[in-house]
């Protein structure tokens, strides 16, 4: 998995290619951790057009970078744009749809 990010003022955007999986999740958790602690985003978004396969990981990673939004001060839903409807579903299934919207 890749994961390229880029900022504009006050949007760090994400853009995810690949299987977004356990072992991949790591990694991501870091590289947005990391991007959100130094911009401190108004809006954080993730592009899953490049995704091919994602599990339960992806509901991890996003809960979990809502939950470093909001000790950073700020309470906005995630933004996920480019996702494959089969991904929404689940994202909608799992109940995430309170920390999400859609792009």
């Amino acid at each position: 998995m890749t994961a390229e990010y880029s900022k504009r003022t006050g949007i760090l955007r994400i853009k995810l290619s690949g299987e977004f999986d356990h072992i991949a999740a790591r990694g991501i958790n870091i590289i947005s951790d990391v991007n959100i602690r130094k911009y401190k985003p108004k809006k954080l978004i993730y592009d899953f057009g490049g995704i091919s396969f994602a599990d339960s990981s992806a509901i991890a990673v996003i809960i979990g970078r809502y939950r470093v939004m909001e000790q950073i001060g700020k309470r906005s839903k995630i933004g996920i744009e480019n996702a494959d409807p089969t991904v929404m579903k689940i994202f909608s299934f799992s109940g995430l749809e309170k920390y999400i919207e859609r792009i």
